[in-house]
């Protein structure tokens, strides 16, 4: 897990890869709740379009699952994966 977040951190930043305490519940269902509640092995908060490609590159190339979330929808993730969130802003 210590990996995991220290890569994308290195993408993102250290304050935008949230884990224990800091995953609210509301990164824990989708919003149709149809599946039970889980919690991410990590949440990332890519600002820009170049983070979003390097995180999602990064989790292909080692097998990280990737549930993506644009406000406000949300789909649950299942760890070890990574919900992936971003404004939608580019650059």
């Amino acid at each position: 897990m210590q990996d995991l977040t220290a890569s994308l951190s290195d993408i993102v930043g250290q304050e935008n890869v949230l884990t224990g305490e800091r995953l609210v519940d509301d990164y824990t269902h989708d919003e149709a709740l149809s599946v039970e509640p889980q919690r991410a092995a990590a949440v990332v908060r890519a600002a820009t379009t170049d983070q979003v490609a390097r995180v999602l590159r990064f989790a292909n190339e080692h097998g990280v699952p990737v549930t993506a979330r644009m406000p406000p929808a949300f789909v649950a993730t299942f760890p070890p994966s990574v919900a992936l969130f971003s404004p939608g802003k580019t650059g």
